[in-house]
Order: C-alpha cells, then structure tokens, then sequence
C-alpha cells in the first residue's frame, strides 16, 4: 500500500446500507398496519344487525297475525255462552267434591262424586239438593230412624238440606256464570299466555290473577278452568244442541227414581205402635200414631213401615206393611197398616203353642212426591 500523504486523516468508515440521517433529524416511520381485520369486523357485525333487525320484524309481524289473551278469552265466553250443559270433571270447592259433573245452563247439577270420603251420586235441582248413598251413609243422616229395620238393601236416594253443599255450582260453574267471568278479565291482570297441550289439544294457556284458563288454540274452546277464587279445577266439556240431550237425559232418569227417595231434613217420630186389631188367620191390623219434628208448620208425607215378630221384638219375623201418613206441624197423627203374609197365617193358625208377637213400627220421612217429580221434569224443559 502506498504511503499516505502527511497532514490527512483517514476518510470515515461508511456502514452498509446508505447514508446515515444527520445528527437530530427522525427515523423512518414504522411500516403500516393492515386494516383488514377490522373491515371484517364492521362487516360481520353489520351483518348480524340487519339479521337481528329482520328476525325482530318477522316476530312482530307473526304476532301481529295472533289473537291478544283478552280476545281469545272474550271469544270464548261468547261460544260458551250458547251451551245447554257442560260436563266438568275435577275438585270444586274447600270440601273437595270430586268428580265428573253435568251442569245445565240454569244451574241442575249431577254425577258420581267423592265428598268428604263417601262415594254418592249427586242431584241438585229445583233448589233440592239429593244425593244416592249407602245404608252406611244413611244411618248417620237419618237420625230418628233405624235404616237396618227399613225394607230394601242397596244405595238409596235421599234429601238434604241444600246448604250442606258448600260449592255453588250454579253460581260459578254454568256457561253463563263462567262466560261472565270470562269477559270480566282485564289485560291488566294477564300475567302470561304461553301454547301448550290440554288431553292432545293444543291449547293456549291464559293465566290471570283469579285463575289460569286453557282454550283450544284454533277455536278457543274452553277445555280447562283452575280457578283460585272460587276454588274449583276441571276438566270442560261443551254440550250445544242436540249434544247435550243425553246430558238432559241423565236428569231425567235420576228425577224419576226419586219416587223412593227419604227426606233426612225432617224427623217422623213414632209415639205409639197399637193393635192388633181384627187379628185372624189372613192377618192383622196395626195401629200407628207419630209427628214429625222439623216441619217448620207445613205438611209431610211419611212413609210408615210395620212389621211384626213371633215370641220375642227379635223372634222371627212374620210379617211386614208399608203405608203412607201426612202430618201438619208437630201434630200427631194415626195410620193403619195391615200385616198379612203365609208367615203369619201359619203362626196365628197353631193353636197348640202360646201364641205371643211384637208389633213393632218405624217411619222416614218421603224426599219427593209424584207431584214433585212431576214439577222438576217438566222443569227441564228450560235446559
């Protein structure tokens, strides 16, 4: 290498890649983002904005298409209203009557039910309230009477008094009555309307403060009622026209068996039991006198059955009668009743034995007369 000249320094050393800024001047600026991500983003939720947009027009617009619970119930209440009887199968009532009832449009009422632990079958009609029982059941109504000395076995009709039925069925349940209840509820007590299935129906269920009621989504029929006030559920079905004639029918048949019926509102009491008077072979004449207490003044036809034992009151029976009395008030009055029977034309014809009976006689009050059955059917004629 050549010597360098004297008096010079070296030139500076140079780095790789250009020529350094000068001293206090900035760098370069970093390299750019990409806004890719971000335009995306804009994208896809712009996107679901215009979904969410659209599902929201397409549910108001469903919606709008769809009957408000007030409509359905008004509309209900109108078809319901048309009803000559429902058949209504639940509990009614804090006693918990429970089963399958006819209600008429003017308030009869029947049907097999459980009420306070006895199975009967039940009749209301005419402002009488009848229920068909068992001797059991009967022996505790029928408090001046020995039902087991009475003739006849097996259920029984009979009268009670119409304020032992704590349910109302004329008041809350006819179509009328629910009709009524139907158009009086407020979109201010609704509080939900949710789908749903009623015995396979689709339904719409409507529940309100009073109570929640189910209509057949696409005729709103009523199918189910559980109201908190009354307290009743059941399940509901409609008789209009000619459906409802075997419903009818059923009051009919039941009315006509009252013919048998007793009457535990009121108390025969037997005072005197007399005879026996023209006594032969073909029988004997017995001599009954009573009153009845619960009569409150008015007339009560009695149904008085005799029969007589052989030696003892609990000897073998020889024969027995029934014959009817009227009382007045608390007065007493007198019947007679004949005993004849092969029983007793044996007994009365040996004459080598001491021949001694027992007159012996008991009485019930009658539930209904053949005027009385005559009056309640020809008062269906307005169901």
């Amino acid at each position: 290498m050549p010597p360098m000249p004297s008096g010079n320094t070296p030139p500076p050393f140079m780095p790789p890649g250009g020529t350094p800024p000068p001293f206090g001047m900035p760098g370069p600026p970093p390299p750019r983002r990409s806004n890719a991500g971000a335009l995306i983003a804009i994208i896809v939720g712009g996107g679901l904005v215009v979904v969410l947009v659209i599902a929201a027009a397409l549910f108001v617009l469903l919606r709008s298409g769809e009957k408000e619970p007030t409509e359905r119930l008004a509309d209900s209440a109108t078809s319901l209203s048309t009803a000559r009887a429902l058949t209504l199968k639940g509990t009614f009532g804090t006693e918990r009557i429970e089963g399958e009832v006819k209600v008429t449009r003017s308030g009869r009422v029947t049907g097999p039910v459980t009420w306070s632990g006895d199975r009967l079958t039940l009749l209301s009609t005419d402002g009488n309230l009848f229920v068909k029982a068992p001797r059991a059941y009967w022996s505790k109504q029928l408090t001046t009477t020995d039902v087991d000395d009475l003739p006849d076995t097996g259920d029984r009709w009979g009268k009670l008094e119409s304020t032992k039925l704590d349910f109302d069925f004329k008041q809350y349940v006819t179509p009328s009555a629910l009709a009524a209840k139907m158009r009086g509820i407020t979109k201010f007590s609704i509080r939900s309307d949710l789908e749903t299935t009623v015995a396979g129906r689709a339904a719409i269920k409507i529940t309100t403060l009073g109570g929640t009621y189910y209509l057949a989504k696409d005729s709103d029929e009523l199918l189910r009622v559980e109201s908190i006030t009354p307290t009743f559920t059941a399940d509901i079905t409609t008789h209009t026209g000619t459906s409802a004639d075997p419903a009818i029918g059923e009051f009919r048949t039941r009315i006509a068996e009252l013919k048998d019926s007793w009457d535990a509102t009121k108390s025969p009491r037997i005072q005197q039991v007399d005879g026996c008077k023209d006594k032969n072979n073909s029988g004997c004449t017995v001599k009954v006198r009573l009153w009845t207490s619960g009569a409150n003044g008015g007339t009560t036809d009695v149904s008085v059955y005799v029969w007589i034992t052989a030696t003892t009151k609990t000897g073998r029976k020889l024969g027995d009668c029934t014959t009817t009395a009227q009382t007045s008030g608390i007065t007493s009055v007198w019947v007679e009743c004949r005993v004849s029977s092969p029983e007793w034309t044996s007994f009365f014809g040996n004459t080598s034995v001491d021949r001694r009976w027992w007159m012996q006689a008991d009485a019930v009050a009658i539930g209904a007369t053949a005027a009385d059955i005559q009056t309640m059917q020809s008062s269906l004629e307005r169901d």
